[in-house]
């Protein structure tokens, strides 16, 4: 990328603020890789809020994955808790990729993602019908242990226009720059951060944290000028 180490302080710099007013959470992991693909298909074109309520009643509604793979396209939008021409896609592309799987596998399986390594990982989901890029490197962060930082169009849009990242670079560019950049044992957490942070609609507040955190912060200032006035 052009420019890599002016856009490098920048993203630095964000990831930091981000980290100072919002408390770390614990990693996304999937012990199963057909519920990260599931969610990675969910996750690319809807919220974070939206992902999570959509799993929640995907247990609520289907026995297992099995039962979402033989489910009718209504079930599935009910699911997703709406009836958009977003959530008819992401419906159609779960069909069509745990079907993909189930027939090349003859199971909801797959083996080999767990004991070939990362890179024979990277390659069997990368001929999955239906998984995009960002759904690919969801599922090796979260479901691989591998480093990768998964990136939506909307996640592109918001680095390019708020220029952290070079306007003319592609995908492929800011991929490999914040994988370079943000360390294996940060990308989980920078991921989730920046996806919240491009999905809030208001970048300056969501880089102030939540109403309640900036009231705390001001409390435990409050006590700190306290005590030194105490000692005067």
């Amino acid at each position: 990328m052009k420019d890599s180490k002016v856009y490098g302080q920048k993203i630095k710099k964000l990831f930091t603020a981000l980290k100072k007013t919002h408390k770390k959470e614990p990693p996304i992991v999937f012990e199963d890789p057909i519920e990260a693909i599931v969610c990675a298909i969910i996750s690319e074109q809807t919220t974070d809020k939206e992902t999570q309520n959509a799993m929640e009643r995907l247990k609520k509604i289907f026995v297992d994955i099995t039962d979402l793979r033989v489910s009718l396209a209504d079930e599935r939008l009910e699911m997703l808790g709406s009836d958009t021409p977003v959530t008819r896609h992401i419906a159609e592309t779960l069909g069509r990729t745990l079907n993909y799987i189930f027939n090349k596998y003859n199971c909801l399986e797959i083996e080999e993602l767990k004991k070939g390594g990362k890179r024979n990982a990277r390659q069997i989901l990368e001929k999955i019908e239906g998984l995009s890029p960002y759904a690919i490197n969801f599922c090796m962060l979260t479901s691989c242990n591998a480093h990768a930082i998964p990136l939506n169009q909307t996640m592109l849009d918001f680095l390019k226009k708020n220029e952290f990242v070079h306007p003319e670079s592609d995908e492929k560019d800011i991929d490999g720059f914040l994988t370079r950049l943000i360390v294996a044992k940060d990308a989980n957490w920078f991921f989730v951060l920046l996806k919240r942070c491009c999905e809030s609609g208001d970048f300056e507040k969501f880089l102030k944290g939540s109403p309640s955190a900036a009231k705390k912060k001001e409390v435990k200032k409050s006590v700190k000028k306290t005590k030194v006035k105490r000692k005067k």
